[in-house]
């Protein structure tokens, strides 16, 4: 299994913590995000070292339109940009392949960027939106 560490946390401090469990999984291959004005939730997908996908908690409510974004097998996110207050306004991701999704969400709070990053799922706080989040950041496999 593989070792992560975690980024800083950007956002409020509203609802519940939440954390993804990385144990049995091997890669993240796809993030559901719903986004408008703000990102309302997150979601990873992932595949174990079987080959299954297992689909992850929601974290956050069902406002807002629906992304999924799904990564190569070979893909992976290497920067996240993104914007933040009291909750999650804004979030781009940019992968090891060159492609950039997003922005999702609006131009509220203040900017924030982490490079350099090998995302494996995220963690933060959520109600009926994404108040917080921060990033796994794998190190070792």
């Amino acid at each position: 299994m593989c070792a992560y560490t975690r980024t800083q946390q950007f956002g409020g401090e509203g609802g519940s913590s939440f954390a993804d469990n990385l144990t049995e999984v091997c890669r993240l291959s796809q993030i559901n995000i719903r986004h408008g004005s703000r990102v309302d939730s997150i979601q990873g997908v992932w595949i174990t070292p079987s080959g299954d996908q297992v689909t992850g908690s929601k974290h956050g409510g069902d406002g807002g339109e629906l992304t999924s974004i799904v990564l190569a097998g070979n893909e992976y996110i290497v920067r996240v940009d993104g914007r933040s207050g009291s909750r999650v306004d804004q979030l781009s991701f940019t992968t090891n392949l060159g492609n950039v999704y997003g922005p999702y969400g609006g131009s509220g709070g203040s900017a924030f960027s982490l490079s350099g990053t090998h995302i494996g799922g995220f963690f933060g706080r959520s109600g009926s939106e994404l108040d917080s989040v921060g990033f796994f950041n794998r190190v070792d496999c």
